[in-house]
């Protein structure tokens, strides 16, 4: 039995499933006619918008020879799909998590970013990234994650880019995460991408109060035929939310955070100071 589904589950499942797939150098026709299933759900299966049943997935698995962790891995999503929100911790360059992070992005029509402390990923320069990454990870660890942020920022500058709304608190902008060079070298690309037309970038003066937004930053991506999902990102951590409880007041916060940011023309002039 299937339903629409776009849990992070379920999205992070289709992932797994598509590059089993295509790392067997399979066809999405080939397979289905394969495994005698109708191409379009399993296209909805790869996409997180349908639920396989998890006999489904292990059959496929089975197909494709799928053992060991990897299939554990694969079998323990298909087990919690419905499972409306998900909460993960790796270390390792591209985790369960990560992937599904690459997937909330690419089927996203509009992201909104709150960013409280540092640039968002979507906006960084390799040296920006660099000087986060290297804290804590090898060299090598941090040539593949930034070679994944560098990939994800397409999504920015296609053929059909995705709509993107950044609100990034002022002591993100201030903040010396890097050398003077690099913050430099970051404040101009900034300046260039509030240039495109589907990039939005308003900065937040510091409050003389408290604010919700300073709980914790977050991203919103929202979709044409499903609900919204929500991530929040920790040290070592990352949540996704989809239920309706939960995704509802981060859409009312990321409302309330854009009343309070300055106009994208003061903030052009704001981070064109911060570049000199």
């Amino acid at each position: 039995m299937t339903k629409p589904s776009g849990t992070p589950r379920a999205v992070a499942l289709g992932a797994a499933l598509r590059e089993v797939r295509e790392a067997k150098k399979f066809g999405l026709r080939e397979l289905s006619r394969a495994l005698d299933l109708n191409p379009s759900l399993v296209a909805h299966w790869e996409a997180g918008t349908r639920i396989p049943s998890i006999e489904d997935v292990s059959t496929m698995l089975g197909f494709f020879r799928v053992i060991g962790e990897p299939k554990r891995r694969i079998m323990d999503l298909a087990r919690h799909l419905r499972d409306p929100n998900w909460m993960a911790a790796g270390e390792a360059e591209l985790t369960p998590e990560l992937t599904t992070l690459l997937q909330c992005e690419q089927g996203a029509s509009t992201i909104t970013n709150w960013s409280l402390n540092i640039i968002p990923g979507l906006l960084q320069t390799p040296d920006y990234a660099r000087a986060i990454f290297e804290v804590g990870l090898t060299p090598q660890q941090a040539d593949a994650r930034i070679r994944v942020r560098l990939d994800r920022q397409k999504i920015l500058t296609d053929a059909d880019p995705v709509i993107y709304s950044a609100i990034v608190s002022a002591h993100a902008i201030d903040e010396p995460i890097a050398p003077d060079w690099v913050m430099s070298d970051q404040m101009d690309h900034l300046l260039a991408m509030t240039g495109r037309a589907n990039v939005s970038l308003r900065i937040l003066p510091r409050q003389q109060h408290w604010h919700p937004g300073m709980s914790g930053s977050f991203v919103l991506y929202q979709y044409r035929h499903r609900n919204p999902i929500v991530l929040l990102e920790q040290y070592s951590t990352t949540s996704f939310l989809s239920s309706d409880k939960d995704w509802g007041p981060y859409q009312r916060l990321a409302k309330l955070l854009a009343e309070e940011a300055l106009s994208e023309e003061a903030s052009r002039e704001l981070i064109a100071e911060a570049a000199r």
